[in-house]
């Protein structure tokens, strides 16, 4: 994370920080569910239950990364193909357990996106992710100002390594002044049965 901060007095700039940190982010654990199997018009319905663990560290040469609490997320997806199309729309919502007397601003997320297919084993996605994260607590108080409203445009590819296990490679550009300028992500999920 890159951090520059502005202080002014009276409309001019008095003082300037940039400030970089970094860690390893929080290992995520989930379970997923097919609740409905595509039939006719009705898309198929999964969901999600998500433990984000404490692993990573909160805060790297001054400077807040995001992790270091448990948070516990469900979510629901819904997914209609037209092959070689597939159109998802995802809603979740997430609570962070507090740690230290900090705690984290609920989340909500919603995100809309398209996959299609580039060969049997491969595809390529393009989506739209928007969160709304609550204020930060401290010591049980909000913080006022500290809510955000975050949206990224992912670009994405994702192809099968083996009968269970998929390699999914993520690419964002950040669309609100509360998003990142751009993001990277991997993941590598199996299924064990």
């Amino acid at each position: 994370v890159k951090e520059r901060r502005t202080r002014l007095f009276t409309g001019a700039p008095v003082d300037d920080f940039n400030e970089h940190g970094s860690s390893v982010g929080d290992i995520r654990i989930g379970i997923a569910k097919t609740l409905m199997r595509e039939e006719g018009w009705k898309p198929d319905l999964l969901t999600r239950l998500t433990w984000d663990t404490d692993t990573g560290d909160a805060i790297n040469n001054g400077v807040p990364l995001g992790n270091g609490f448990d948070e516990f997320r469900l979510g629901f997806t819904a997914l209609k193909r037209q092959d070689p199309l597939a159109f998802t729309a995802t809603v979740s919502y997430g609570h962070s357990l507090e740690k230290d007397d900090l705690k984290p601003g609920d989340e909500f997320d919603l995100s809309l996106g398209v996959s299609m297919a580039s060969s049997p084993s491969t595809s390529l996605s393009i989506a739209l992710a928007q969160s709304f994260k609550q204020d930060f607590e401290v010591d049980g108080n909000r913080v006022d100002g500290t809510s955000t409203d975050s949206a990224l445009l992912l670009f994405g590819a994702s192809s099968i390594l083996g009968r269970h296990t998929l390699l999914a490679v993520t690419a964002g550009v950040g669309l609100t002044d509360d998003s990142p300028d751009y993001t990277f992500s991997f993941s590598l999920p199996i299924r064990f049965w």
